[in-house]
């Protein structure tokens, strides 16, 4: 009777399969999250040596784990709503676990919970997104993302090895309101900044004393940005270049990736980042300014902004919470070298900025 039950975790588990193909590509390409596997094969290591308690554990059927499988669906489905997969491979892992709470019982649910913090730590861009929110959080990451994960990993792991408790339903309740809370707090302090749309023509030859010329994308530029009409031109002035790289946002939003990320995937090593607002010309602008050591040991100072129909941030989650496939979006990175001081290469491309507003034709607002 047992084992007819648990068939029913077949289509729960048919979420997962269905990102199979797309979690092979990102670790097969991706730098990233090219270990992200790891933790995907220490779950089941850790499911195959604690079997004996696992069986033990389970139980006769909860229906109050409907109250976690519906909002795990409904992450499922935010996930495809918005196009974003490593809310749907999270929101399919948070299905199956989910399910063996309906199917066997509340111990079984808080016994594999471990697990189930361990399989998410697999799921695409969370190497990415650990170090972000730590680096906003503390104002620098002490750690990388992926070392982050690996302590977690390995804590969560010997606590499941050694400790025999299994907590009550009220104290996962209790912690999930917790962190519930938490998330909801952190998420008002550190809101983003917006400003208003910004388009810059990567084709114009002039801005102010610079004279443009357009610039051959690199092979991983070309994979990145895939289906999207992307544009890379080099304005020399009297000091130092200005590099711009205006991608059109027109394909596939899976292409469309935060800046670190495809400057870390480059081996660069991100110094600082941080949102700011520029006022070019008397308009409000929302840039995240980050700079970067490349693997030749230079630096730049980098200006990235997503601009649509209303406004302009350097916020990415913003960017990707509000994108549209029937709107007009682009993406910028606007950067130069800093041999000198940064406040130099501010000043650089706070006057692009300002001659790009005037040579568009838009007069500072009063």
């Amino acid at each position: 009777m047992m084992k007819r039950r648990y068939r029913l975790l077949i289509p729960a588990v048919a979420p997962l399969l269905l990102k199979s193909g797309y979690l092979l590509e990102a670790w097969r390409h991706s730098p990233l999250d090219r270990w992200d596997w790891c933790f995907f094969l220490l779950a089941g290591i850790l499911t195959a040596a604690g079997w004996k308690r696992i069986r033990n554990w389970a139980g006769r059927p909860d229906w109050r784990g409907l109250w976690f499988l519906l909002p795990a669906v409904a992450v499922w489905g935010a996930g495809i709503v918005k196009q974003v997969n490593a809310v749907q491979t999270g929101g399919a892992l948070l299905i199956l676990f989910s399910s063996l709470f309906v199917l066997g019982g509340v111990r079984l649910f808080s016994g594999m919970l471990p697990i189930l913090l361990i399989a998410l730590a697999g799921c695409p861009s969370t190497t990415y997104w650990s170090e972000y929110y730590i680096r906003i959080s503390a104002g620098t990451a002490p750690v990388g993302g992926l070392a982050f994960k690996c302590c977690a990993a390995a804590a969560l792991s010997v606590y499941f090895l050694l400790v025999r408790r299994v907590y009550r339903l009220q104290t996962l309740l209790f912690v999930l309101g917790v962190l519930l809370l938490f998330g909801v707090l952190y998420s008002r302090e550190s809101r983003a900044g917006y400003g208003q749309p910004l388009l810059i023509d990567p084709e114009r030859t002039e801005v102010g004393g610079y004279l443009g010329f357009p610039s051959v994308l690199s092979e991983q530029e070309q994979r990145f940005f895939e289906g999207h009409a992307v544009r890379r031109a080099v304005y020399y002035g009297s000091v130092e270049n200005i590099r711009l790289l205006a991608v059109g946002v027109t394909g596939d939003i899976h292409r469309i990736h935060p800046a670190e990320l495809c400057l870390k995937s480059m081996d660069c090593d991100v110094l600082s980042s941080r949102e700011k607002i520029l006022n070019p010309g008397g308009r409000p602008l929302a840039v995240q300014e980050i700079v970067a050591l490349f693997p030749n040991r230079a630096k730049a100072l980098i200006y990235v902004w997503y601009s649509g129909p209303e406004w302009s941030s350097g916020n990415f989650p913003a960017f990707r919470r509000s994108w549209k496939r029937s709107e007009r979006w682009f993406a910028y990175q606007l950067s130069t070298p800093m041999p000198d001081s940064r406040e130099a290469a501010e000043e650089r491309l706070r006057d692009f900025l300002v001659n790009t507003v005037f040579s568009s034709g838009t007069r500072p607002e009063r």
